[in-house]
C-alpha cells in the first residue's frame, strides 16, 4: 500500500511574504538558473541540489539611468523538464 503526502500552503500576494520562508518548509534547496541554460544544464542543477525547482532569473539592464539588477522572471520545476523531454504532461 502506498500513502502520498501532500502539503498546501495559501498565500495572498497581499501578504509580500518571500518565496524563500515557505521552501524552507519543505527542506529543499532554493537555487537559480538563467533563462539561457538549456534543460540538461538545469536538470544538473538539479541533480546536484537535490531540489525539484529553481527560480529563473536574468539581470536587467534596460535603463541607462537605473544600475543592473537581478529580476525573477520566471520558476521551472522538474515537472517542466520530464514534460520538455517525453512530450506530454506528467
Amino acid at each position: 500500500m502506498h500513502f502520498f503526502s501532500c502539503t498546501c500552503i495559501c498565500v495572498t500576494a497581499q501578504d509580500e511574504t518571500p518565496l524563500r520562508n515557505f521552501l524552507s518548509l519543505f527542506g529543499r534547496p532554493l537555487t537559480s538558473v538563467w533563462p539561457d541554460q538549456n534543460l540538461g544544464e538545469v536538470l544538473t542543477v538539479f541533480k546536484k541540489s537535490r531540489g525539484h525547482m529553481a527560480l529563473v532569473v536574468d539581470v536587467n539592464n534596460q535603463s541607462d539611468t537605473v544600475d543592473p539588477y537581478y529580476e525573477l522572471v520566471g520558476i521551472i520545476t522538474l515537472d517542466d523538464i520530464m514534460e520538455e523531454i517525453l512530450g506530454e504532461e506528467v
